[in-house]
């Protein structure tokens, strides 16, 4: 590196044109040393305001994820509502779910359950009692407080079961359940080294210095010494309440070329009375400074290869530039860092509004939307509500890949037919099979501004319908003038989605369709369900009453909740009637026809899909009620034909024909009967009952063959004797000797 800064310094000093000369470099130092102030100090105050905001978003985000896992997630819920010992099944899968929170979550250190009834702690390997866990004094102290979801002061954590000893945390005290938190608390550990890690590459420069101290003065972390310099930056967190503090190092390159431009004029009109015998030994002892701070730089440099301006035939005070320069640059880095956020940060404010957990004034909504680089005026807002028709088949029908990619397409088909328009919309899926939509628009009326919004909305069906293999359908909120009804306008748009089961998918619903008593006309519904049910019951004609009702419902507009109270009000009645029935019939209704139907009316959509699929399921249900009334009227037939047998075997004249007299049945009717039921033909059933009584009287009584024919039914001792040799294998005298030589044996 040449050294031009201290030649030109040496030659200022000459009395021709030291003073033109010296006052000319003096000037130019002094700017560039304020304006490389002003640019140090905004990107210090940039970084700080950036540390600020990635801490707050990174633990604002985790308690928001642990709160609706506890919401939502029915193992965790199980765990604190049971009063016994986990299973090992059970075991392994909240141990599986709580490594996958800490998957989702790096920052989670550590996380564990406390159920309050019994004392019981899991955490992400094991169960045990809260009087042996190592944390149980942190246990003790947060139970019973109000519900928070806040963030509590440093502490040290230990685990009695690990041997990685004590660690400097902060914890998260999730309750459940969130109202009162009577049942447990899920307890997450973040160690303070670990977020020290996402402070630590904005301190990575030897010009600023960041330091955190929480809400009670106390320094956060062990490696944040606060270095000497100017304070430039002072934020304190609202969400944590600790104050981040951003300054400048007084030993920094920029505290020592700040304090050699105060004094360089100074020591250059010493120079001046010192004269010309004291120049050389004078540059020499004002030029070591310069040379120390460009050696300190060289050092960085050496370590950052390629990142500052190669030594080799570069001027000092450029290369002092390009270390500023550097400084700059990493603050843009950390600028597009930031902004690389405001996507995830957009969905976050839109979902919290849309479910009412927030709330926002129209100057609080044009200050967060400046904070994401967005536009914040508006006169007029409405929501609208998309929902993918015939969801389960979409997601059938394409891999999880293809879904994102069509729901992407969707969402951006709302959002440039919403710029042709000249509005603003602002799209997010909310929910895997619905898009909320939040419309914003200068119209400067709110009956111009529906239209618009309409006009928007029904364009993006008809592109939907034409271009993609499945349609949608959009329910529009009215039109509001605050931010603050946002909440209530997302409700608005679901309620007229819920019409779509009356009105039919593939459309637009504005909320102006919805009923203006918000429940639709049930009355007229209530009173044919009692007649369809009679009608069942009885198996007369019903088609034409679930027709009616279905024709009553569609006069009422009723919303898919309604419906669905209607419908299962149904089923309660037609399982009340089944309970009448047969035990046969009782277990077909319980385990098959009555999970169809209620089936039917989860996965309908519309009217026409619901009715005819109660209208088939029905059918069939008809149909083996029909079989299983056959099947008794059969039973009770046949028993009283089988007791008429043996009450009249001897009559020599039973037949069937005798019997289709008794018993006003048809001929085949009754064989076909006796077929079924005994597995022969009605013709040898007659014959083993008389050939088993005539058994019977060769045994026991002395009677002549030809009387014992004629008691059986036969007037021709012929035809017994060869029935009988045909039914037994011998005649019946024989079968008299040998039945009483074998008695004599015996």
């Amino acid at each position: 590196m040449r050294r031009k800064g201290y030649y030109r310094l040496l030659l200022s000093y000459i009395p021709i044109f030291f003073l033109v000369v010296l006052i000319l470099v003096a000037t130019f130092f002094l700017a560039i040393s304020e304006l490389t102030r002003k640019q140090t100090e905004e990107a210090n105050r940039l970084v700080t305001g950036q540390v600020v905001q990635t801490l707050e978003q990174s633990l604002s985000s985790i308690a928001y994820s642990l709160k609706k896992e506890g919401e939502n997630n029915t193992e965790l819920q199980s765990f604190f509502r049971s009063s016994q010992e986990p299973s090992t099944f059970e075991k392994f899968g909240l141990w599986k779910q709580l490594e996958a929170l800490k998957s989702t979550m790096p920052l989670l250190d550590s996380i564990y359950m406390v159920r309050f009834k019994d004392g019981t702690v899991l955490n992400e390997d094991r169960v045990t009692a809260l009087s042996g866990f190592g944390d149980q004094e942190f246990i003790k102290r947060v139970e019973g407080l109000p519900t928070t979801l806040s963030w509590y002061d440093p502490r040290m954590y230990t685990d009695l079961q690990r041997m990685d000893g004590s660690k400097k945390v902060i914890s998260l005290v999730t309750p459940y359940p969130f109202f009162n938190g009577a049942e447990g608390v899920i307890v997450s550990n973040i160690k303070i080294e670990d977020l020290y890690r996402i402070i630590e590459p904005f301190e990575s420069n030897r010009l600023s210095y960041i330091s955190v101290a929480d809400r009670y003065g106390h320094p956060l972390f062990d490696h944040g010494v606060k270095a000497s310099g100017k304070e430039v930056t002072v934020l304190k967190s609202a969400y944590t309440g600790w104050t981040f503090t951003g300054g400048i190092r007084s030993d920094s390159l920029f505290g020592v070329i700040s304090t050699m431009s105060r004094i360089y004029f100074l020591l250059g009109f010493l120079a001046v009375v010192l004269g010309v015998v004291m120049l050389t030994i004078t540059s020499q002892r004002n030029y070591k400074p310069i040379e120390l701070i460009l050696n300190r730089i060289q050092t960085y440099t050496n370590k950052k290869k390629g990142e500052l301006l190669s030594g080799k035939g570069v001027d000092d005070y450029q290369f002092i530039d390009s270390a500023f320069e550097n400084l700059v640059e990493v603050a843009n880095s950390f600028e597009a860092k930031y902004g690389e956020n405001l996507i995830y940060r957009k969905k976050v404010l839109l979902l919290r509004l849309m479910e009412g957990e927030q709330t926002l004034s129209r100057e609080e909504w044009e200050e967060e939307m400046e904070k994401l680089g967005l536009p914040g005026e508006y006169r007029e807002l409405a929501v609208g509500v998309v929902e993918v028709d015939q969801y389960s088949a979409f997601t059938s029908a394409y891999t999880n890949r293809d879904q994102v990619l069509l729901k992407y397409v969707i969402a951006s088909v709302f959002q440039e037919l919403a710029q042709e328009a000249k509005l603003r919309v602002m799209a997010e899926w909310l929910s895997p099979d619905r898009l909320s939509l939040l419309f914003l628009s200068d119209a400067g009326s709110t009956v111009e501004a529906e239209a618009l919004y309409a006009a928007v909305c029904r364009k993006a069906v008809d592109w939907v319908r034409k271009n993609l293999s499945h349609t949608i359908t959009v329910g529009l909120s009215p039109v509001s003038l605050r931010m603050e009804e946002l909440a209530v306008l997302r409700q608005n748009g679901e309620k007229a989605l819920q019409l779509k089961i009356t009105y039919g998918g593939n459309r637009l619903i504005t909320y102006r369709e919805v009923p203006e008593d918000k429940g639709g006309d049930l009355s007229r519904p209530l009173q044919l369900i009692r007649p369809l049910v009679q009608a069942l019951r009885k198996g007369e004609e019903w088609e034409g009453p679930l027709t009616q009702l279905f024709e009553a419902v569609r006069s009422g507009f009723l919303s898919k909740e309604d419906l669905n109270g209607l419908f299962r009000f149904l089923l309660f009645n037609l399982s009340q009637e089944m309970s009448t029935q047969s035990q046969e019939m009782q277990q077909y209704w319980q385990a098959t026809a009555a999970p169809r139907l209620d089936k039917a009316l989860e996965t309908s959509e519309s009217l026409e899909e619901l009715e005819s699929a109660w209208t088939e399921e029905l059918t069939e249900i008809m149909g083996q009620v029909s079989a299983f009334r056959k099947r008794k009227v059969n039973s009770l037939l046949i028993h009283k034909v089988k007791q008429y047998l043996q009450v009249h075997y001897a009559n020599p004249d039973l037949s069937l024909n005798h019997l289709s007299d008794e018993f006003q049945y048809s001929t085949a009717y009754l064989s076909t009967m006796f077929k079924e039921e005994f597995g022969e033909k009605f013709v040898d059933y007659l014959v083993r009952i008389r050939m088993e009584q005539a058994q019977q009287l060769l045994l026991e009584t002395d009677d002549p063959i030809q009387d014992i024919a004629l008691r059986v039914g036969y007037n021709h001792s012929i035809s017994f004797i060869r029935m009988f040799k045909k039914w037994s294998g011998m005649t019946p005298g024989d079968y008299r000797k040998q039945k009483l030589v074998d008695k004599v044996r015996t």
